[in-house]
Formats: C-alpha cells, sequence, structure tokens
C-alpha cells in the first residue's frame, strides 16, 4: 500500500491529523486581503505550529497556547486559498 494511502487512512480511523487545511469560505478573488482569525483545535495539542503557505511558498512557525483543553492558535492571516497548518506532538 502506497505510504499517502497509509497515512489518510490513520487519518480517517480517527487518529489524530498532524496537517489541517485552512481557507475563507467564498469565491476566490484578486489581492484578496484574507482575515486575522484564530484557530482552535478541541482535544488536540501540539509542540508546535508551522503555517504553509502554498500560493507563495513559505513557511512560518505560529504561536501557540492551550486554553480549556484546546489548541488555540491566535491572529492567522487566512485568504482565499488553503493554509495548511502542520502541527508537531
Amino acid at each position: 500500500m502506497a505510504p499517502t494511502r497509509r497515512r489518510l487512512y490513520t487519518v480517517m480511523a480517527g487518529a489524530t491529523p498532524t496537517v489541517l487545511p485552512a481557507t475563507i469560505d467564498g469565491a476566490a478573488v484578486d489581492e484578496d486581503p484574507g482575515q486575522n482569525v484564530p484557530l482552535t483545535f478541541p482535544g488536540m495539542s501540539a509542540a508546535s505550529a508551522f503555517a504553509l503557505d502554498v500560493l507563495q511558498g513559505f513557511e512560518q512557525q505560529l504561536i501557540t497556547s492551550t486554553e480549556a483543553g484546546a489548541l488555540l492558535i491566535r491572529d492567522v492571516l487566512v485568504r482565499d486559498y488553503p493554509l495548511i497548518v502542520r502541527l508537531k506532538p
């Protein structure tokens, strides 16, 4: 079985995902300013988190905290194309 399929099946079987997409709902537009939003992941924790901008091609470490048993990442700029959030346990 290919490694990609094995990872997908593991996530689908209830394992904690380590890569999560974030995007603004709606139609894409030119020069989208994006929105600063908090990302909350109930029941998850991570030693570190990184944002991967798939359009511009860069990666940036994010500041995380834990509140009420949820992983919280404040002020993430999310645009109308996918931003990948990678969590490291």
